[in-house]
């Protein structure tokens, strides 16, 4: 007699227990692996992004004129030097405004804006003494897109603020920070600079 040799219904039953286990884990495993990928992707383009930004904001920070207050007469009609906790302000060597700001970008997020512009004056000649014109824009770039917030504090040699007031004085160093994520992957970029 010749005995037949087979798998019972039960051991299929376990040994396709056991091999959904195992493939849930490697889909786990892979899962989690391209949360990895995908977050070190972000992170690397918000720092490549944040890098270009405050190599800009750096180089453009150098052409401040400390000296404009001395050939401008009346200090109170051009604006030396502006900051707060999100924007900052000045007047440069090549006769310009430069600013940097966050603006709105979309619903969720905002992007970190650098302008150009020049104060223009349309009064008349005997009207020009009170009057501090108005805005033309030269130039603007978006420098960094998706952030949540900048800020940007002053020192003024011995603490931090977060505004500079001191419309005659500028401050001794200017620190910004470039702020992207969520609370839990928040990203931060800060950058330090002396000015001229």
């Amino acid at each position: 007699m010749i005995s037949k040799k087979g798998f019972t219904l039960v051991e299929l039953m376990v040994a396709l227990a056991i091999a959904l286990i195992i493939t849930a884990g490697i889909a786990m495993f892979m899962m989690q692996l391209f949360d990895i990928k995908n977050s070190v992707l972000e992170e690397q383009k918000y720092l490549n992004e944040g890098r270009s930004a405050l190599f800009l904001f750096a180089r453009e920070l150098q052409s401040l004129d400390p000296e404009a207050s001395e050939w401008n007469e009346n200090q109170s009609e051009r604006l030396l030097f502006e900051g707060d906790a999100d924007s900052l302000t000045f007047f440069s060597r090549d006769l310009t405004y430069k600013r940097f700001e966050i603006a709105p970008y979309n619903s969720r997020d905002r992007v970190f804006v650098y302008e150009e512009f020049v104060q223009t004056n349309n009064q008349a000649p005997e009207e020009e003494e009170n009057s501090k014109g108005s805005e033309e824009q030269v130039g603007m770039r978006p420098l960094a897109l998706e952030m949540n917030e900048i800020r940007f504090s002053y020192y003024d040699g011995e603490v931090w603020l977060d505004n500079w007031e001191k419309g005659d004085t500028l401050p001794r160093r200017i620190q910004l920070e470039l702020i992207y994520g969520e609370n839990e992957k928040e990203f931060v970029l800060t950058q330090r600079e002396w000015l001229p």
